[in-house]
């Protein structure tokens, strides 16, 4: 199927940095990014580039201000554009992970419209979420509410919707159904994508309240594809089993994330890992088919490594990222995933992140499985390029592969 090229077609590797968690820097990032470019990375994604709360486990997603970069990444906006500029001087993408399905307890935003609510005052900030006594909770694009729960406030004196929360503390779900708080996504939107930046990932979509493929498309997807060659990402997008098409065409997001190498338990889940325990192809060749409808589509998948690290070791970290490459994946880097590498390890991922050269590993690229005479425990990939094609074979029973690059005849 023809289709529109994106520079996203082309992109293989990206590697995630989190300041809030990494304590990283816009002039350590900087530094790094010549290698990134020698070794193969295409991209850099920024979780989450706004200030953050500073609660730990949530990777700086909890937003204090939406409109001031993360304190441990740069102190000015200046820097943080600095940091884009040089990002495209070496040929890299940059994209940012946003959330806009919660709000902080501690933010001014939550506590004005705390005070407001207390004192009836019909603000924008307080239209921004939902109280008990003003809305029903409406599920219409919501996936999965049931995990919901009203919440005590005794700033407000009133009771407010929450989802998310940890140690006995609810986050304020936004109110998706309010046209206050869609203007608000806007503004915030307009504001990161004016630094120059090449595109969103945006948070957990699945969960939020009162929000149908209309409004997440008017309020987001439009906003950034405002902005010439930018792309959008839904993370968890159909990663629990839904059609990837209604994220594409209704909601206008550009890549998917999720759709094809997840189990049923999202986050904990991998088809490498399932075949690995069971040293047998299936789990892989089950999920292949959704990623190759989409492909035709000219829309990639993109993924990150498996969560649990507890059951990953290098050898297996490194089949996940074969495969992930040869069926056809934006493959995203956690550094902290490969810290127990050896050197020879780390010699053998490199290897891996030189192949993101190879037209033929390119996301949209034609794959084709051969056969292997009923040997389940064999899965062979031919990925065909304009320039190049590559043979890919991986044995599950030794958790091993083997890739074999030609040029074009």
């Amino acid at each position: 199927m023809n289709h529109k090229e994106h520079w996203w077609h082309q992109c293989v590797f990206i590697k995630r940095y989190m300041p809030e968690q990494d304590r990283y820097t816009y002039k350590q990032i900087i530094k790094e990014l010549p290698k990134l470019k020698q070794t193969g990375y295409h991209a850099l994604q920024i979780t989450a580039p706004y200030l953050s709360s500073g609660f730990y486990p949530w990777w700086g997603l909890r937003v204090k201000d939406y409109f001031k970069p993360n304190i441990f990444l740069a102190d000015t906006m200046n820097k943080f554009t600095e940091l884009v500029d040089e990002v495209h001087q070496q040929g890299l993408k940059v994209l940012v992970f946003m959330n806009f399905g919660y709000g902080e307890l501690h933010s001014d935003t939550w506590k004005n419209a705390c005070k407001d609510k207390r004192n009836g005052v019909n603000s924008k900030e307080k239209q921004y979420f939902c109280w008990k006594d003003e809305h029903e909770i409406q599920k219409k694009g919501s996936h999965f509410l049931q995990g919901g729960r009203w919440a005590y406030s005794s700033e407000a004196g009133a009771w407010y919707w929450s989802y998310w929360g940890y140690d006995g503390n609810h986050e304020p779900q936004y109110n998706w159904h309010s046209k206050d708080f869609q203007s608000y996504v806007k503004k915030i939107l307009t504001f990161w994508m004016n630094t120059g930046i090449d595109g969103v990932i945006v948070d957990a979509v699945n969960w939020y309240l009162n929000c149908d493929w209309q409004i997440i498309k008017t309020c987001v997807t439009d906003i950034i594809h405002s902005y010439p060659s930018a792309c959008c990402i839904p993370e968890g997008g159909t990663g629990f089993g839904d059609d990837y098409l209604p994220w594409i065409e209704k909601g206008g997001f550009d890549i998917i994330e999720d759709q094809t190498f997840e189990s049923d338990v999202h986050w904990n889940g991998s088809a490498v890992m399932d075949a690995l325990k069971m040293k047998n192809a299936e789990p892989i060749r089950n999920r292949l088919a959704v990623c190759v409808s989409a492909r035709q589509r000219g829309i990639p998948s993109w993924s990150y490594l498996s969560w649990d690290q507890s059951a990953w070791t290098p050898k297996r970290r490194l089949m996940e990222i074969a495969i992930l490459l040869a069926t056809g994946h934006m493959i995203e880097i956690i550094p902290d995933y490969l810290k127990n590498f050896s050197k020879t390890e780390l010699e053998a991922f490199e290897k891996l992140l030189s192949y993101g050269k190879y037209d033929c590993f390119a996301p949209i690229c034609k794959r084709k499985e051969l056969v292997t005479e009923k040997k389940t425990h064999l899965f062979v990939l031919m990925c065909e390029g304009k320039e190049w094609d590559g043979r890919c074979e991986f044995d599950f029973s030794k958790g091993t592969y083997q890739f074999n690059i030609l040029p074009k005849k």
